[in-house]
């Protein structure tokens, strides 16, 4: 039962920045500080906020999506040792701006990550 709730907490407070997340792709255990999340598709607005200033300004991020991620955090040792996040396949998809004057379409590019 508590699980269950610990689920329900992660899932409501993760669901801003991932689309349509739900209880199936969340694997929790909050009092031993790990979280998994498994084929999650971020929303990117609140991403593009975190990334401004370390992509080159005429790229656009139009989706990302991870295949696994796992975070663990030392609760007993917040002071000490750092918070891991583990990442599996992630896949970035941006668009170059550059060619909006000369095209109709938006350049695209995917670039995909493994661990």
């Amino acid at each position: 039962r508590r699980a269950a709730m610990q689920k329900r907490k992660v899932v409501q407070y993760l669901s801003k920045y991932i689309k349509g997340l739900n209880a199936d792709q969340v694997s929790s255990r909050l009092f031993s500080g790990e979280v998994e999340l498994r084929d999650a598709e971020f929303e990117v607005d609140p991403l593009r906020k975190l990334l401004l200033g370390t992509l080159p300004f005429t790229w656009e991020v139009l989706a990302i999506s991870c295949d696994r991620l796992q975070v663990q955090v030392p609760w007993s040792a917040l002071r000490s040792r750092a918070v891991q996040v583990k990442v599996g396949k992630l896949r970035v998809q941006v668009a170059d701006n550059r060619f909006r004057r000369w095209k109709r379409g938006m350049e695209a590019a995917e670039v995909e990550l493994s661990a």
